[in-house]
């Protein structure tokens, strides 16, 4: 991806290229939504999912 350099720049370097394990948490708003599901309470400008998944678990 080309935002690898942007958040894992040293990263890369110490695996030599992009293949190594990354942990994203996400929280719920106090209606117990999730980023990316309708009506989650808080902005998507600052709440986004960085690597979003076509298996992730909020779908």
């Amino acid at each position: 991806m080309a935002c690898y350099d942007a958040y894992f720049g040293r990263t890369l370097v110490f695996y030599q290229g992009a293949h190594f394990p990354v942990l994203q948490c996400v929280w719920p708003d106090a209606q117990q939504r999730f980023p990316g599901q309708a009506g989650y309470a808080y902005s998507s400008t600052n709440q986004e999912l960085l690597y979003p998944h076509e298996n992730n678990l909020l779908s």
